[in-house]
């Protein structure tokens, strides 16, 4: 049975390497289709028409930010720079450095503009007119750097369409959407789980008014039970009193008629079921207490 095994993992586990080795030839491949910095800003450049400078800059910049990121996504372990980088093809390597050097420069003419940018230019949402440079430039660098038209754009106009899902992929745009659903989901999580513990207290407070309603009512019973023993006392006392001073010298009880006898008979029963009823309600009482206040200390502790 074990040698029957053996041919298929052989072939999955070659099949998986040449997957694997198929799709490192196509990254490869691809590399070739880069353009660069200057292809990026003549292409721009010619289709620019009217665009302001800052805005072209931005335009620019962005586009370079978007090729960088799929070079980065592809070569890159978890698309960190410059970890993987090492073992990446040399035009990899070489495509990555140049748009990070024009990158640098268009940012460094980037800050340039914040510091001299107008007066009431200090907020994205301030620049209705166009009139605030600096968020021009940022602007077109955000667009052109996460905008799926943009990224669709750049794909139809470097590489031919069998790469063209990978690199959306792999594009700064995905992996936008990537971390937006990672971070709504976490937001979902942080959601459920403030829910859950607010159920979670509700449920302990809840559970805990009620222990204490048991509690009250428990020593409301072992309460009751205690006035009865007390009142059973009473009476005992009051019959033990009544006998003795109507006792002869023969020991025997007297009464002033058969009905007086009756009632004091049933007087002494009475008492001692009353004595019996209160003992039995003060245990129970005091156990339904101690059982309430074990249902509270939990309540409270956990």
């Amino acid at each position: 049975m074990r040698a029957k095994w053996i041919p298929r993992c052989l072939a999955a586990v070659l099949l998986l390497a040449g997957t694997a080795s198929a799709q490192t030839g196509r990254d490869a491949e691809s590399l070739r289709h880069y353009p660069s910095p200057e292809r990026v800003r003549a292409d721009l450049v010619a289709n620019a028409g009217k665009t302001r400078p800052q805005e072209l800059e931005g335009r620019i910049a962005g586009r370079l930010q978007m090729l960088e990121g799929m070079l980065s996504n592809t070569y890159s372990r978890n698309g960190g720079y410059p970890r993987g980088f090492e073992q990446a093809p040399a035009r990899a390597v070489q495509l990555s450095r140049a748009y990070r050097l024009e990158y640098s420069n268009l940012f460094s003419h980037k800050e340039k503009l914040n510091e001299g940018q107008r007066t009431g230019c200090n907020d994205r949402s301030q620049n209705t007119a166009g009139q605030c440079v600096y968020w021009n430039f940022s602007e077109a660098e955000e667009a052109y750097r996460y905008d799926l038209d943009q990224t669709r754009a750049v794909l139809e106009l470097y590489f031919p369409r069998k790469y063209h899902e990978r690199l959306l992929d792999r594009s700064p745009h995905a992996m936008r959407l990537r971390v937006e659903a990672e971070r709504e989901a976490q937001q979902a999580r942080i959601v459920a789980e403030e829910a859950a513990a607010s159920d979670k207290r509700t449920a302990r407070l809840a559970w805990g008014g009620g222990s204490l309603v048991f509690l009250l009512f428990s020593l409301a019973i072992a309460g009751g039970g205690l006035l009865m023993i007390v009142k059973a006392g009473r009476m005992g006392h009051a019959i033990s009193k009544y006998e003795f001073d109507n006792r002869t010298d023969g020991g025997v009880v007297q009464f002033e008629s058969y009905e007086a006898a009756q009632q004091h008979k049933l007087k002494r029963q009475g008492g001692g079921c009353l004595l019996s009823a209160g003992m039995m309600l003060f245990v129970v009482g005091l156990v339904m207490s101690l059982v309430a206040v074990l249902l509270v200390v939990g309540s409270i502790a956990g």
